[in-house]
């Protein structure tokens, strides 16, 4: 399929239509000759060609985007209708809880599981939607913005120093002038932002501080490769920072604050600030370094676009938050069982892992410590290796549980549920069921995600700041075994409940990734619609001047 762009059809575009040089219809009218006789014209920025395979088949691209759209529009939707049964739930809770002696396990195994399963039936209306939306893109998908030559595509975005946008705060003041006054001294986190530390008298304080304004930025120039920047959204009286943080405001007519403060979590900012620290071991960003950095900067009303998309997108990740650590204590009641209490070394031997380098090639994978998430689960991220035949012993079966017995992970399990060939490394201990004593492997790993193990875990570990969790020390944690059946129902409600717990997990991941691909857009540089305008699925079909 030949296009052509026409710009310039020999008069202006006034009403008027006046006559004007460089038509582009004699280009046109030559080209289109040649098509007639069978030649492929050259491509340029006005003349291409497209397979006719890339019109008739759905592309790939378009498929994520539409998925990807739909999940984030149904995501805050999803969200509100989990919290709205989860307030259902918890007013029966509340209920039960009045009564005399609490809520029964049966009842809080029940909340868990309708939780659970109203979450995943909600995901599941999320992937039909999909499908249909898919499916009725067959007839609309053609668009040709995807198609067309990179430099017709892209409109750069100024790159502008900081040095132009922002401006210095050297406001400091000694509080201790002021002694009768109450000082809120505030604290920049990574997880967090700017914070309220404490409130003190200006008499008890005997260094200088600066003094902060809402809106402003504050960084410590010494932790900022960690994370140590924030922006102050606080507007209380007299609110004061260490003076050795650099503070600075935004030209707001140009510069969106919240804009710049996503512009900080990128990747690209850290690496510029570990380029330009100086001070050998100690880091040292100074303010002129934080001046000297460029950013791409679109238009205001864009900038407050983007911004409205990536606090959509954390509203989606706190609530699933708060969703998650709900679930956690769900799970938490759900074990608390009334039954026989067994140590460790009445059910299970243990046996320690092999030593081995880490390679990118091997016949077996190669389960470290770092290799097991919070959950207890493995990581994405695959090292493998090679063994012995004395090590054969070392080869992981499905359903072994495997811990963690050192460092700042230790006492974390793994059940190991995967297809692909594994060993176990030195630093991990498998548990060994003894033949004397019948219990579900994966029940002991749910109860070794709880407050309960936990406790008892960080209670018999030493080592100081490298703890240590050998099997003489695991052996003592006594867990609560009721019957086999028991541990079974438990299990698979459990099991039930961590689907949807991955479900909203998900919602969260996606919302994560969503931040960061639009960001990613605006470094790139592009007026690129499927990065920054996502809210249609077919608003660039009909591109005019096409022939």
């Amino acid at each position: 399929m030949w296009y052509y762009k026409i710009e310039n059809d020999g008069f202006s575009m006034g009403t008027n239509r006046k006559p004007i040089e460089g038509s582009q219809i004699p280009e046109l009218l030559t080209l289109f000759q040649e098509v007639k006789q069978g030649r492929k014209p050259e491509d340029n920025s006005r003349s291409f060609c497209i397979d006719r395979e890339q019109i008739e088949t759905l592309d790939l691209k378009v498929k994520e985007r539409i998925a990807a759209e739909i999940r984030e529009k149904t995501a805050e939707r999803n969200l509100a209708k989990i919290e709205k049964k989860k307030a259902e739930l918890d007013k029966k809770l509340a209920r039960e809880r009045s009564t005399l002696g609490g809520p029964d396990v049966k009842f809080l195994i029940g909340y868990a599981e309708e939780l659970a399963e109203y979450s995943s039936n909600l995901e599941a209306q999320t992937e039909n939607e999909i499908t249909k939306a898919i499916e009725k893109a067959h007839t609309y998908h053609f668009n040709l913005q995807n198609y067309r030559p990179e430099e017709e595509k892209q409109t750069e975005f100024p790159m502008v120093e900081l040095k132009e946008l922002i401006t210095i705060n050297n406001n400091k003041i000694k509080p201790a002038n002021y002694p009768k006054i109450e000082f809120t001294i505030l604290g920049v986190s990574k997880q967090i932002g700017v914070f309220v530390n404490e409130k003190i008298k200006g008499k008890d304080i005997k260094q200088s501080y600066f003094d902060v304004e809402k809106n402003e930025f504050c960084y410590n120039p010494y932790r900022i490769n960690v994370g140590s920047i924030g922006l102050c959204e606080l507007d209380i009286e007299n609110q004061i920072i260490s003076g050795v943080y650099n503070i600075f405001s935004c030209d707001e007519s140009k510069l969106n604050p919240k804009f710049l403060e996503a512009l900080f979590k990128t990747q690209k900012f850290l690496d510029y600030v570990n380029d330009k620290a100086t001070g050998g071991v100690r880091m040292d960003f100074k303010i002129e370094f934080m001046q000297d950095w460029k950013i791409p900067l679109p238009p205001l009303e864009m900038q407050n676009e983007i911004v409205e998309k990536i606090e959509k997108q954390k509203q989606i990740i706190a609530a699933t938050q708060v969703i998650i650590e709900r679930m956690r204590e769900c799970r938490e009641i759900v074990l608390d069982k009334k039954c026989e209490i067994i140590e460790m070394s009445d059910m299970f031997n243990f046996e320690y892992g092999i030593t081995k380098s880490a390679s990118d090639e091997g016949k077996y994978r190669l389960v470290r410590i770092t290799d097991i998430n919070e959950d207890g689960k493995l990581n994405d991220e695959i090292v493998y290796c090679d063994i012995l035949r004395k090590e054969d012993k070392s080869i992981l079966q499905k359903g072994d549980l495997v811990m963690a017995r050192t460092g700042a992970t230790f006492g974390k399990v793994l059940y190991f549920d995967s297809d692909i060939l594994s060993v176990f490394a030195s630093y991990l201990i498998r548990f060994i069921p003894k033949k004397s004593k019948i219990v579900e492997p994966k029940y002991v790993y749910y109860f070794c995600q709880t407050q309960d193990y936990w406790k008892q875990a960080n209670s018999l570990a030493d080592g100081g700041t490298q703890p240590q969790f050998n099997s003489n020390k695991i052996a003592k944690v006594k867990i609560p075994i009721p019957s086999l059946e028991t541990q079974r129902q438990i299990v698979e409600k459990l099991d039930r409940q961590m689907a949807a717990l991955e479900s909203v997990r998900f919602l969260k991941a996606e919302a994560e990734k969503r931040i960061e691909e639009i960001l990613e857009g605006v470094w790139k540089s592009r007026r690129d619609d499927n990065i920054i305008d996502n809210e249609g699925i077919n608003n660039q079909n009909n591109p005019e001047g096409m022939i």
